[in-house]
């Protein structure tokens, strides 16, 4: 997953270069030939019970082109800790929590090296994860969510389950939101360079 994530980031600023109603598609048409590679490379063949759950939506005319199992609950491996930080944000925001040095280490160990132990002592501060579930539940975006337990410290699997569909709703937020902050800020400066 970590070689999709690299690969596909430095391709996607390739994408962004042409339109934006472009980058989907070709997100798309670089997660197939990543999938291709990795089925012929013999140390990584793809299994055959092996699932693909994908959401293409273009943002500008929020319309979804293509959809595969989307809606299909699925083990959510590392993806879960995009909700946890979701329920994080909330009660930061809410004043539930106030944001030591410790808790931001915490955070970013969590989302940028991916820590397990990280994300549970997060879990644990948010009340565990029926709170997170509970939380979550209240702002309408996930459908298919399910926080089951805390991250196994002996790796193996666990029953954490999330949708395609959820997370797109979740960044589809996030990225209307910041064009919304952008657009506010761009304006904002408008109006300050012609009162002056």
């Amino acid at each position: 997953h970590r070689d999709l994530h690299l690969s596909l980031r430095r391709q996607r600023q390739m994408c962004i270069r042409d339109s934006y109603q472009k980058v989907h598609l070709c997100m798309l048409v670089l997660l197939m030939k990543y999938l291709k590679k990795r089925k012929n490379n013999e140390q990584k063949k793809l299994n055959i019970n092996d699932k693909l759950s994908i959401i293409v939506e273009d943002l500008a005319k929020q319309k979804i082109l293509a959809s595969i199992h989307s809606n299909k609950r699925i083990k959510s491996a590392s993806t879960i800790k995009v909700p946890i930080l979701h329920a994080y944000m909330i009660q930061r925001f809410r004043s539930n929590i106030r944001e030591s040095p410790w808790e931001k280490k915490l955070i970013e160990d969590m989302i940028r090296f991916s820590s397990n132990p990280r994300t549970n002592s997060v879990i644990h501060l948010l009340g565990g994860t029926n709170n997170i579930q509970s939380l979550l539940n209240q702002t309408k975006v996930y459908k298919q969510l399910r926080l089951v337990e805390y991250f196994p410290v002996d790796g193996r699997a666990y029953r954490n389950k999330i949708s395609v569909a959820d997370l797109n709703r979740l960044f589809v937020k996030i990225w209307y939101k910041l064009i919304f902050i952008k657009n506010l800020l761009s304006f904002l400066h408008y109006i300050r360079v012609v009162n002056f």
